[in-house]
Formats: structure tokens, C-alpha cells, sequence
């Protein structure tokens, strides 16, 4: 999962927007942002966006 919300938007609300990253490519996806993710090509899936307390989120992020 990454944090897709800006700083400000987390500083002032109690919850986070994530997106999920997944390894299977798709560059012609428009729902699909391509990054590198320690050293490995991604793609984040802005389809699946989903909004979580800042609690629930760190816990999640972090198991």
C-alpha cells in the first residue's frame, strides 16, 4: 500500500487515502501509475483507492 493523500490533507484529518501497489504491469492501464519500488517496477492502482483512519492505517501498513 502507499499513502496517495498530501500532507497537508493527513496533518488535518484523521484518515489516510492509500492505493494498492501491485507487480503486474499494465503501461496502457490509465487507472495505473508506474513507479519503482525498491528497485522493483510497479504499478499503483488508483482503481482501488480506499480512505482509512490514520490508526487503522498504520497498523495495516506496518504487518
Amino acid at each position: 500500500m502507499v499513502v496517495v493523500s498530501p500532507d497537508e490533507m493527513n496533518c488535518r484529518l484523521e484518515t489516510v487515502v492509500i492505493c494498492p501497489l501491485t507487480s503486474q504491469l499494465h503501461p496502457h492501464w490509465a487507472s495505473r501509475v508506474a513507479c519503482v519500488c525498491a528497485g522493483t517496477a510497479s504499478d499503483i492502482d488508483n482503481a482501488t483507492t480506499k480512505a482509512l483512519r490514520q490508526t487503522i492505517a498504520l497498523l495495516y501498513v506496518r504487518a
